[in-house]
């Protein structure tokens, strides 16, 4: 293998890595843990939920991962994906901190329903966050294409790709669900 290309990925993976452990820092300027542990805390009551959400998708990921290892093309085509699948995020970001519910008179609806954006917008922000970090994963591994990897090395890292990119359409399921709910609430606020 070329030296330079050693060198650029060892600067690619130390620098990486710094990065990431900065981040999650507890006092981080980005505050990625607060978001993680909410959305994790999501699901405290129902471990089934969890188990749903976290850990069937980690054996779907390893099944499709042997059956069929990430190229550059899957790559590009993923990357598009998740530019549209951000941007409509922070659209419906947008939306919901406009929202205001000061006119419901039923406290207990008006709690419910500001519980529900408030977990809304936090998986928002989850998601937009996985969609950053696999972005910036596929940009990694489409510049490292020609490095050449064992069979092992390439299914892990498909394994990882899948499993974060299940973990986003789960989530974006939990987004339209809840979106609707604040919808129908709506609808509910301007009837009465």
């Amino acid at each position: 293998m070329d030296t330079i290309k050693l060198i650029g990925l060892a600067l690619v993976l130390v620098s990486g890595t710094l990065i990431l452990l900065s981040l999650l820092k507890k006092n981080s300027f980005f505050n990625l843990r607060k978001i993680i542990k909410e959305q994790l805390a999501l699901f405290q009551h129902s471990k089934h939920q969890y188990f749903i959400f976290y850990a069937l998708p980690l054996v779907l990921a390893a099944g499709l991962a042997f059956l069929y290892t990430a190229k550059e093309d899957f790559f590009v085509m993923l990357n598009t994906i998740l530019s549209i699948i951000l941007s409509i995020l922070l659209a419906v970001l947008t939306i919901l901190s406009a929202k205001d519910f000061s006119e419901v008179q039923d406290n207990e609806k008006r709690n419910n329903v500001k519980r529900v954006v408030k977990e809304t917008i936090n998986t928002i922000s989850f998601v937009a966050l996985l969609c950053v970090f696999l972005l910036l994963f596929d940009l990694i591994m489409i510049a490292i294409k020609d490095i050449p990897v064992c069979g092992t090395f390439s299914i892990i890292v498909s394994a990882i790709i899948y499993y974060v990119f299940i973990i986003i359409l789960l989530c974006l399921l939990m987004v339209i669900k809840r979106i609707s709910n604040i919808i129908l609430f709506d609808l509910e606020v301007k009837k009465e």
